[in-house]
């Protein structure tokens, strides 16, 4: 009898060493849904941009993250509306985060123009992470826009300095009932493209930016933008003219 319960305490004392704690279920171990998907219109086309996920959404940390997926949905009529039928939601594009083709990121955040979408049409998107496996989490809560008619392009001027460069955003004529909302510069070396982030991150609240920590001989290639907000839809122009400047020789 002794020999027996010997043999049970120690069956016991080994099941015990090999555990590490509760076991995930396998929806708990999938990217965790993307909470601040963004979409913005610039010029014609339409740019949406999210912050990557860095848990699961068990909530582990998220080492396996490849991807995503984004989901475009075109409105219809009322009449004729359904975003839960079979072919509501076409897939738009495939992200690897190992190939980033026709993706910029800045930081943990990706920005991704959609060259397709229509004047005057309304869409919705969203976006699912996947893993290495292709196992895919939660889509995000998706996000809307109607296409709206380009606005006038800004005129930007540049008044270099020995110690920074000025840059100015001349608004124009925007459409009637339409006023600022805020400016965005951009920047990049002679003979490379520019970026689709602005300059100082955000768009500024003033028609003018010092942009300075520059390098000396190095000519440098800007263009500003305008913002309007249609109704909670942020809309920027088509950019200015590029302008070639750099820094005036130091007095």
């Amino acid at each position: 009898m002794r020999r027996l319960l010997g043999i049970a305490l120690l069956l016991l004392l080994v099941a015990a060493c090999g555990r590490k704690g509760a076991l995930m279920a396998p929806e708990g171990l999938v990217p965790a849904r993307v909470t601040d998907l963004q979409a913005l219109q610039r010029g014609d086309a339409l740019q949406l941009s999210w912050t990557l996920p860095g848990r699961q959404e068990g909530g582990g940390k998220l080492t396996d993250l490849a991807g995503f997926r984004i989901m475009r949905h075109e409105v219809l009529p009322p009449a004729q509306e359904c975003t839960e039928c079979p072919d509501a939601w076409k897939l738009l594009k495939n992200v690897d985060l190992e190939y980033l083709q026709g993706v910029e990121r800045a930081g943990d955040r990706l920005f991704v123009i959609d060259g397709t979408a229509k004047l005057g049409t309304a869409y919705q998107y969203r976006i699912t992470a996947v893993n290495r496996d292709g196992d895919a989490g939660l889509s995000s809560a998706p996000v809307s826009y109607r296409v709206q008619p380009p606005l006038p392009q800004p005129r930007l001027t540049v008044v270099p300095s020995p110690t920074a460069i000025r840059l100015v955003c001349d608004a124009g004529s925007l459409p009637q009932g339409k006023s600022p909302a805020g400016f965005t510069f951009y920047r990049s070396r002679k003979g490379e493209r520019l970026p689709l982030i602005p300059l100082t991150g955000a768009m500024l609240a003033t028609p003018s930016h010092d942009d300075s920590g520059l390098t000396r001989g190095e000519t440098y290639l800007y263009a500003a933008g305008i913002v309007v907000d249609n109704n909670g839809q942020l809309q920027e122009s088509p950019l200015s003219a590029t302008v070639e400047a750099a820094l005036a020789p130091p007095d």
